[in-house]
């Protein structure tokens, strides 16, 4: 009798364990989908977050001292400011990103932004539209400023 009640148990045993591991491989594989859809809306939202101060010149139109204000807010970051004036320039700031993969040295000289004999020059109460440019990555490279 003691030889199958110790049966029993070592059988009960297993069983217990195998429904346990069983258990917490269908749960951790439960865990391990939601924390993958977890990562990708938090990469998400970091992007966006990221983006925010340049979606704001998406498609919109702005005045000319906004323009002024975005090249002067956004000194010093990984972004290239293209302006197109009434008078016919077309000047990179901050950074030049005429080939949108690969930001060079911009050839806009800020003093010409001021100067009203300038063909650089932005004109405060002009009105511009701009526009968001992405290289492959579909990271934002640059905003493009037009006269209309």
């Amino acid at each position: 009798m003691e030889v199958s009640t110790k049966g029993i148990i070592l059988a009960v045993t297993i069983f217990i364990t195998i429904g346990l591991a069983t258990f917490a491989i269908f749960f951790y594989g439960k865990a391990a989908t939601g924390a993958k859809v977890a990562t990708n809306e938090y990469s998400a939202i970091e992007t966006e977050l990221t983006e925010q101060p340049y979606l704001v010149y998406e498609d919109t139109n702005v005045s000319g001292s906004q323009v002024v204000n975005a090249i002067k807010k956004f000194e010093g970051r990984n972004i290239g400011i293209k302006v197109t004036t009434g008078k016919g320039a077309n000047d990179w700031y901050i950074n030049d990103a005429s080939s949108i993969d690969s930001l060079t040295t911009a050839s806009g000289v800020k003093a010409n932004m001021y100067n009203e004999s300038s063909t650089s020059y932005i004109n405060p109460n002009g009105n511009f539209t701009a526009k968001i440019l992405r290289d492959k990555n579909n990271s934002i490279r640059a905003i493009e400023f037009t006269q209309k």
